[in-house]
């Protein structure tokens, strides 16, 4: 039982097959930054102990498509750290498979005179082939809600138990850097389990860590959804756009992350994802 629940987890991230029988082998972290005039940074790792890598071929992560991203794999200390990274001029020209990343202006202050508030909503795919739901927003309804209640059957908490033991210590992180302080921090609801947001002591950075006991023995396969409000200053990439957000690739990031000439992009193909409007939300 164990083992298919760390199968379907492990498929997700792609890993080893050595990985695929053993539980609790690797800490995975993705972070994404923003600065005031709406540029980023995507960084995303996997750990692992590089003992599991033997006789497997290494490959490379496969999230980040376009800006074209540079990929590392290095060993340290007996662990094998293979990571990818990319700078963006623009969160909407951000494509990566199984994440999502979104601002909205949802402040003005007093009439516009102080620090407008956003909302930051990152959205981690956890089963294979599901995609994120990008029509429900986060709200009142996430704000509200509470974990389930546990299982109080002997068999199932001694399960649960013993497999939490086994992934101590292993984790999946989703951190974001932006240029404010955090307004709202939201905990993030997996089952029966609350994990609270960590906050940088001035505010910039918040983090959140799941365990990845938590993910497997709620076999979590929803998506993640990790939200914020910030209060500071950032700016969108047209007038009056109301909303910024990366998107999954298509043919056309594709082609330019193979390094094609793809010529020029039609408006509506290119901003289809995005939303452009002179309301407030």
């Amino acid at each position: 039982m164990i083992t298919a629940l760390v199968r379907r987890l492990a498929a997700w991230l792609v890993l080893l097959p050595a990985c695929l029988a053993l539980a609790g082998c690797f800490d995975y972290d993705v972070e994404l930054a923003l600065t005031r005039p709406g540029q980023g940074q995507l960084d995303i790792r996997l750990t692992l102990p590089e003992q599991l890598t033997t006789g497997y071929h290494v490959g490379q992560l496969d999230t980040i498509v376009f800006p074209k991203p540079e990929r590392e794999t290095r060993s340290k200390r007996g662990l094998l750290t293979i990571s990818e990274s990319c700078q963006f001029p623009h969160l909407d020209e951000l494509a990566a498979r199984r994440v999502l990343f979104e601002v909205k202006e949802v402040g003005t202050g007093l009439l516009g005179m102080t620090d407008y508030t956003y909302r930051i909503t990152a959205r981690m795919e956890m089963a294979e082939g599901d995609l994120p739901d990008r029509d429900v927003q986060p709200g009142a309804e996430l704000e509200s809600r509470e974990p389930g209640a546990a299982s109080e059957d002997p068999a199932e908490v001694a399960a649960r138990q013993l497999m939490s033991q086994s992934l101590a210590g292993h984790h999946i992180s989703m951190a974001i850097r932006f240029p404010g302080k955090v307004f709202v921090g939201r905990p993030l609801i997996v089952g029966s389990n609350r994990i609270d947001p960590e906050v940088s002591p001035d505010g910039g950075r918040i983090r959140w860590k799941v365990p990845l006991s938590v993910l497997v023995s709620e076999n979590a396969r929803q998506t993640l959804v990790f939200s914020c409000d910030f209060k500071g200053y950032m700016d969108f990439r047209a007038y009056m756009q109301k909303d910024a957000r990366s998107h999954y690739p298509d043919y056309f990031d594709e082609g330019l992350a193979a390094g094609k000439d793809m010529g020029d992009r039609k408006p509506a193909q290119s901003r289809g994802k995005r939303k452009s409007s002179s309301s407030s939300d």
